[in-house]
């Protein structure tokens, strides 16, 4: 058909009529249908004379007209992203990050007039859907005619539309001249918007113009309402696209949590976390990855072939991920505590060191004891200290600049244990024997529990008397005592024997903490006297609770104890005491 309108076409008129049959014979009293068809490549009004030349007859002359409307210049249908369905038809894009490269696509445009066309493309807003037309009335006066008899025009046409200024869609070459039976390519790119521009909660942003060429005909071409112009109809191209905000969407709701403890050993599970990132939207993500410390990446799964890294046998923040549509990573991260640094340490002794085997904290170091140094601290509840958070960032950089982060949370509990002996007044646990005899050796016993989610293994050690600094209050103190005569309590540990020495204690686990006793006996080993020693029971990997126990041991009888019924009974018999 195509070669058959182009022989017809091949004057260059712009339309032809063609008769078939164009000849035959007539039978007597006989009809023979003749099919007229007009072939166009051009619009505008055309005139013909169809001549029927019977022989022996006149003549006949017929007049032929056609009105031809639309265009011979036309967009080629092979265009990744051209809808034909919709008019005009319709170019999409693929959804773009924001701030990502001009995205291109190459569109042909086709001349089949017999003519050259010069085009000159603008890119205008989209049409707004509540006001497809404007409309104008306006009254019909003819002079000397009554008002009331005039007539009204209205004018009813397609809504005008502004250009666009957003720069969102570029086309390249803006004009060209398109020859007869020829084609043109054209580069339309969408722009998008830079990173962060994007808002929403969907993290999306549309974009939609009209591309409009306009196109002029070297010479006027007749019209089908009586008059003359050499402007093409328009082409129209609608242009939509969509650009996004970058997201991944992570496994975790708000963070990736990581419960340890210092009691647990560094290849424990609870180290290690799993944070799966998935690419939700319908675009490829590009991005690095940054771990800060003291989190490591340790591992990197990924449900798509990264072949940007390829090769490489460690991932740091340069390796570049690449995310296709529904595809995730699973980025394995591991928290690594810092090594402790020993009371009195500098920085690189400590790491020499390898880190304290306890924490220096006290959960008494409110204030002085018989091992005090004198300095009074502020308190520390240990019910809020032993538990410490740290936060980092994980941050993820895309490759339109756009950077995402998500929270990293090491939740540390270091373990202390608490006694049931009440506070004495140097502001740790106190325990006193009161007054007995030197021969007797009395027992008491308090309960000792673990109110932490970690494990508590103790030990207690004797924590060994130091004079206060004489600049102190309490060095004060103890001049004025020593003035007066006064003598310090005896600092001997042997005197009070624990029944064990050290023990281990579970967590709680969100339940009431399970109580131990802890049994301690009195035995005045160096004779009559006060009696002040302060144990430190020490928690491995955790806080150090401090115990001060008193006794006062004497030669007086009264303080022997015993049964006061048989007290005369038994201080007739010589040599027995009780």
């Amino acid at each position: 058909m195509r070669k058959r309108e182009e022989s017809l076409l091949a004057e260059g008129a712009g339309a032809a009529f063609e008769i078939t049959p164009s000849e035959g014979l007539l039978d007597p009293w006989g009809i023979v249908a003749v099919t007229v068809s007009v072939h166009s490549c051009l619009w505008g009004l055309y005139d013909d004379v169809l001549l029927a030349d019977v022989l022996g007859l006149e003549p006949v002359h017929i007049p032929l007209r056609a009105g031809i409307v639309g265009s011979p210049i036309r967009l080629h249908d092979a265009t990744l992203g051209l809808s034909n369905i919709t008019s005009p038809p319709t170019l999409n894009w693929q959804p773009s990050p924001a701030g990502s490269a001009p995205q291109k696509k190459t569109i042909r445009v086709l001349n089949r007039g017999p003519k050259p066309a010069a085009l000159t493309w603008s890119i205008l807003r989209a049409p707004d859907p509540s006001r497809h037309f404007a409309a104008e009335i306006a009254p019909d006066l003819t002079d000397g005619a009554d008002p009331a008899a005039s007539s009204v025009s209205l004018n009813l046409d397609v809504a005008p539309t502004a250009p666009l200024d957003d720069g969102s869609f570029t086309v390249t070459p803006d004009n060209e001249a398109i020859p007869p039976g020829g084609e043109k390519l054209f580069t339309v790119s969408f722009v998008g918007v830079p990173p962060g521009a994007v808002s929403g909660d969907a993290g999306q942003r549309s974009f939609a113009a009209i591309m409009s060429a306009s196109l002029v005909h070297p010479e006027l071409v007749p019209l089908p309402n009586g008059t003359e112009s050499d402007a093409h109809p328009p082409l129209r191209l609608a242009l939509k696209a969509h650009s996004i905000e970058p997201r991944l969407q992570m496994s975790e709701r708000s963070k990736l949590k990581f419960k340890v403890s210092p009691t647990l050993p560094k290849d424990h599970p609870a180290y290690t976390r799993c944070l799966t990132m998935s690419n939700a939207s319908t675009s490829t993500l590009e991005f690095t990855l940054a771990v800060p410390t003291p989190f490591v990446l340790t591992e990197a799964r990924c449900s798509a072939a990264q072949f940007k890294i390829m090769g490489q046998e460690t991932v740091d923040e340069g390796s570049s991920f690449v995310l296709p549509p529904d595809s995730s990573l699973q980025a394995v991260i591991t928290h690594v505590p810092p090594k402790k640094r020993r009371r009195g340490e500098r920085p690189a002794d400590a790491e020499a060191a390898g880190g304290g085997e306890d924490d220096a904290r006290s959960v008494v170091s409110a204030a002085q004891t018989a091992t005090s140094d004198g300095n009074i601290k502020e308190d520390e509840d240990p019910h809020i200290t032993h538990v410490t958070n740290l936060e980092k960032l994980l941050s993820i950089t895309y490759a339109n600049g756009s950077v995402q982060t998500f929270p990293l949370l090491a939740v540390t509990t270091t373990p202390f244990v608490e006694l049931s002996a009440p506070n004495g007044e140097r502001g740790c646990p106190a325990l006193t024997f009161g007054v007995t005899h030197v021969s007797l050796s009395p027992s008491t016993s308090l309960e000792i529990w673990n109110p932490t989610e970690a494990d508590a293994e103790w030990k207690i050690q004797h924590a060994p008397y130091k004079p206060p600094p004489a600049t102190t209050a309490a060095g004060a103190r103890a001049r004025a005592a020593l003035a007066a005569g006064e003598a310090l309590p005896l600092d001997e540990p042997s005197a009070f024997v624990f029944d064990r020495m050290s023990g281990e204690l579970a967590p709680r686990k969100g339940n009431v903490p399970e109580r131990q006793p802890l049994s301690i006996q009195f035995t005045p080993k160096a004779g009559a006297g006060r009696y002040r020693s302060t144990f430190a029971i020490k928690v491995r990997h955790g806080m150090t609770a401090m115990l001060e126990v008193s006794a006062e041991a004497t030669l007086r009888e009264e303080d022997i104890n015993v049964i006061g019924p048989d007290k005369h009974l038994r201080l007739m018999q010589l040599g027995e005491l009780s």
